[in-house]
């Protein structure tokens, strides 16, 4: 009998009829996405590394303009502190020091809109942190030069400048300058160049950190060294006198603030160390101290002394001096 046998399919037809659907062309089209993918991951990655670079320059760029228009700010701020500034405001009591003026608008209006509009609306589009750095380094700049050209030169205080007059002299100045008009200026500055509050309080205190300690750091020189009588009953009592008297400025510009407030707490902790002095100064000084004691005891003055002096070196959390030298603490 005759007969066919069944058609079957040619190697080559069920090859190409399956190819499609095959591992290795599956793999290769996967490969293939993936990598483009990539590609287009790594171009979009160029892409905005170049615009931010752009956004520096740009920001950069506003930043050259602000400093330029730093000398204008100098003069018009040393016209607005010169007679205190020519003023003696340690040596002789007999001269009257006229009474620094504040205004923390002098910078802020004196700066085009224009600027502090483009720093702002430029910063928006640039990191947080990368934004402040910049901006905070140049405001530095600025104080810095500031108290230069007022030939107040605070970066340069030392412990041998402690029996210099000339320099307690300056380091009153300068103190008076920064907290009362110099630091309120760059608050509202701040507070204009940046959209986020939280910025603004990030870069303030960048921007008076580094002069804040500089001045409280001879001060605390000055309350822990070794003292002459005249230090002891005719310098600290004045030096104190100007750091209580500017305490309400430090409690507005610092107080309750989470990048800054440790400024203020340490011209506390200094305030106290000094007012110790001045508080031996009055205690020494008066009348029952003369007194002798009956039989030869230890005369309470002593151990009044004794217990000031071990407070003010153990940094005593708890010691309180009278209420009309601290009390800017009670807020």
């Amino acid at each position: 009998m005759g007969g066919f046998l069944p058609s079957l399919p040619l190697a080559s037809e069920e090859t190409s009829g399956n190819a499609s659907d095959s591992p290795q062309t599956t793999g290769n089209a996967h490969s293939r996405a993936d990598a483009t993918q990539v590609t287009q991951a790594a171009s979009r990655s160029q892409q905005g590394n170049s615009d931010r670079g752009l956004i520096r320059a740009r920001y950069m760029g506003h930043i050259e303009k602000l400093k330029k228009k730093n000398e204008k700010l100098i003069n018009i701020i040393s016209k607005h502190v010169s007679e205190f500034l020519k003023a003696n405001v340690v040596i002789e009591d007999q001269i009257p020091v006229p009474e620094l003026q504040a205004d923390d608008n002098l910078v802020a209006d004196v700066l085009p809109l224009e600027i502090i509009s483009n720093l702002r609306e430029t910063g928006r589009l640039m990191f947080q942190n990368e934004c402040i750095n910049v901006y905070s380094s140049c405001r530095r700049e600025f104080l810095k030069e500031c108290l230069s050209k007022f030939g107040l030169q605070v970066g340069k205080l030392n412990v041998e400048d402690i029996d210099k007059m000339e320099k307690i002299e300056s380091w009153i100045k300068a103190l008076n300058v920064a907290v009362r008009i110099l630091f309120p200026n760059e608050r509202r500055l701040c507070d204009r160049v940046f959209s986020s509050s939280y910025a603004a309080d990030i870069s303030f205190g960048k921007v008076c950190r580094e002069l804040t300690i500089s001045l409280l750091r001879f001060l605390n020189t000055l309350a822990t060294e070794n003292h002459s009588p005249y230090h002891l009953f005719h310098v600290i009592p004045k030096v104190f006198k100007t750091l209580s008297d500017l305490f309400p400025n430090f409690n507005s510009l610092f107080y309750d603030q989470l990048f800054s407030e440790s400024l203020r707490n340490d011209a506390v902790l200094v305030g106290k160390r000094l007012g110790t002095f001045v508080k031996l100064e009055s205690l020494i000084r008066r009348e029952v101290a003369q007194e002798t004691v009956p039989d030869g005891g230890i005369h309470p003055t002593t151990h009044k002394v004794m217990d000031y002096l071990r407070d003010v070196f153990t940094d005593n959390e708890n010691f309180q001096l009278e209420r009309e030298y601290l009390h800017f603490l009670t807020r």
